[in-house]
């Protein structure tokens, strides 16, 4: 029975569709960035679905950027160490191996994972959308959906129909209505049925052999084990690998492989609970382990997948679990659609904004593809470890220590258009195009306020260029022309050049011998202006100061700028000269 249409078409530039991580950052992004969004999600309110808890240094950065992290450290728990256990050959009992940092790198800004439950993650995301007049319409479920053909060719052009619909046994009184957007985004999960809708097809991965059922609950131990406050994976040459992960208010999250014998499909709660209990009481000797308050569990079966493509027509695009599907034992889910639909969303308000071409949006797939199926790579490699019996915990380790900075997002190199130079530069040559800006400490010069570089890379939509001038006094006449000859030649660029293109100058000077209003005229701002210096008060203590940015980049002595995204990735670093800044407002006007 067809359900009547009430009320009148709706428009709107993006609707996206789904509520989860992915479409509440793509939302989100999108309405601080001035784009009319809607995001309708198809669960009740206060339904929980998915069982992302772990959020990746990487994408700590993120919510840096949009200025939430600190709600992640207020709800979450931070997870610094990572312990190691096998079983005794001998005595059959736990043996704890030498521990570790969870986060060995150097170039991270935030060196763990923090750990928080999805509702938390979802809901801090929901109450930032509010300050900017976004809320969830729910329950509301897609049922058609339609590219109009005649008007694909059209940017500005409302060009995608989507007909959505309340549950049958819904007590709402509106029942039915049409929303035409310009750009519609998937991001309703494994089971995407926008995925499904437009045609894209998922790309299977993984062997029969590597595909494993696995247990997992959120529970209040009652234990003696001494590690419940550490990220700890417990090897066992008959029962695989168990991980566990701590949680809020002394809570605990476990991964539990379960036997093949148990059918996912028909098993009940209490007989889920009570084979991983089984499967606890056997591993966990000589230590006791009490399921206690057990708030969340489930069941899944690794299914490694990546769509054929990220986009139909360059108008429908999907993102997250709609796009790619893997283990959760690199942490990555919720991490790898956040970083997703916020690679998306930047893009889709320039387009939209008339800041660049729709050829953007191509950038996306070529980058978030390649992403997920480099990350598809290593999820084979987990699984083939944990498949390795008693030296399981061994080759788990080393993959995670070699592939360290990919999993926690760090490290994520992007190779398309967006990147026109892929090598180093000679002028920086611990700069790489397409992987983010480095970390680094520096000074603000106007009132030595100790600053990172991150801290100049805000999720406000706008690239960022940042100059390496070297020494003030002698780089006056060198900045002032690069600055006048690259915003000469950006009259041509769609965008109002001074409010998406944001200029900082970082200069070699110490702070004492200095001040913000010596520096050249065309970056003399006293929120613009830094130095490579510290506030160690005595030179006696200059061992204990985070080394210089100059000196962490490789920055050259003739200087570099460094263009970077809106996503705080790397596009160009160029000389300080006429062909440096011909160069870059030549990529920018090409957008």
């Amino acid at each position: 029975m067809e359900v009547p249409f009430d009320g009148q078409p709706e428009y709107t530039d993006v609707l996206v569709v789904g509520a989860g991580p992915s479409g509440l950052m793509c939302a989100l992004a999108l309405a601080r960035y001035g784009v009319d969004t809607m995001i309708v999600e198809r669960r009740e309110y206060g339904q929980i679905y998915g069982n992302a808890d772990v959020i990746q240094p990487g994408t700590i950065e993120l919510w840096e950027s949009l200025g939430l992290r600190e709600g992640l450290m207020r709800e979450g728990t931070p997870i610094l160490a990572y312990a190691s256990w096998s079983v005794d050959e001998d005595t059959g009992g736990l043996e704890r191996q030498p521990q570790g940092p969870n986060v060995s790198l150097r170039d991270t800004r935030y060196p763990y994972e923090i750990a928080l439950p999805i509702e938390n993650i979802e809901g801090l995301l929901r109450d930032d959308a509010a300050k900017y007049r976004l809320q969830v319409e729910q329950p509301w479920i897609p049922t058609d959906l339609v590219i109009l053909p005649e008007e694909v060719g059209k940017p500005s052009a409302h060009t995608v129909r989507v007909t959505l619909e309340r549950p049958a046994d819904s007590k709402w009184t509106q029942r039915k209505r049409t929303i035409f957007a310009k750009y519609v985004v998937g991001c309703d999960g494994a089971r995407s049925w926008v995925r499904e809708k437009v045609g894209i097809k998922l790309e299977r991965r993984e062997r029969d052999d590597q595909a494993v059922n696995w247990g997992v609950l959120t529970f209040t131990p009652e234990t003696d084990f001494p590690d419940t406050m550490v990220k700890a994976v417990i090897s066992t040459p008959d029962r695989g690998m168990i991980f566990w992960i701590p949680r809020p208010d002394g809570k605990a999250r476990l991964y539990v492989p379960l036997s093949s014998k148990v059918d996912t499909r028909t098993t009940s709660r209490t007989a889920f609970l009570d084979a991983i209990s089984n499967v606890v009481d056997h591993v966990f000797r000589p230590y006791t382990l009490k399921i206690k308050d057990c708030d969340w569990i489930s069941t899944y079966k690794v299914i490694q997948a990546v769509a054929s493509t990220f986009s139909a027509k360059n108008r429908v695009f999907i993102a997250g679990d709609a796009g790619h599907t893997h283990s959760a034992k690199t942490g990555q889910g919720a991490n790898a659609a956040m970083k997703d639909s916020f690679n998306l969303a930047w893009k889709l308000a320039f387009v939209i904004r008339g800041w660049a071409k729709p050829t953007l949006l191509v950038t996306y797939e070529a980058e978030r593809k390649k992403y997920a199926s480099d990350l598809i790579a290593i999820d084979r490699d987990i699984a083939t470890a944990i498949s390795h019996g008693r030296n399981n915990a061994r080759f788990y380790k080393k993959i995670w220590e070699e592939r360290n900075r990919f999993i926690t997002g760090v490290g994520v190199c992007y190779h398309s258009p967006l990147t026109p130079v892929e090598k180093p530069s000679p002028l920086a040559p611990r700069l790489t195009p397409g992987e983010r800006l480095p970390p680094a400490a520096v000074l603000r010069l106007s009132d030595w306020r100790p600053r990172n570089t991150h801290d100049l890379l805000k999720a406000d939509c706008t690239f960022k260029l940042i100059l390496f001038p070297g020494e003030m006094r002698y780089s006056v006449t060198m900045v002032d022309s690069f600055v006048s000859t690259l915003f000469k030649e950006l009259r041509s660029w769609t965008a109002p050049e001074r409010e998406v293109l944001k200029l900082f100058a970082i200069f070699s000077d110490l702070k004492l011998w200095s001040h913000w209003t010596d520096a050249p005229e065309s970056v003399r701002d006293p929120m613009s202006v830094y130095v490579d210096d510290s506030m160690v008060p005595d030179v006696a203590d200059m061992e204990l100061a985070t080394t210089g940015v100059y000196s962490l980049y490789d920055i050259s002595p003739e200087g570099c700028a460094v263009l970077v995204r809106p996503d705080a990735h790397i596009s160009l670093v160029t000389p300080i000269n006429v062909l440096g800044a011909q160069e870059i407002a030549r990529f920018l006007v090409r957008l």
